[in-house]
């Protein structure tokens, strides 16, 4: 089972890629 702190990572580093990912999208665009 993943603890609260584990989602808590997870998701944090989902936002940060979904960021990186629509930053480079608009640069390669």
């Amino acid at each position: 089972m993943k603890t609260l702190l584990d989602v808590a990572l997870w998701s944090a580093a989902a936002e940060l890629a979904r960021q990186i990912v629509r930053r480079g999208w608009r640069l390669l665009l």
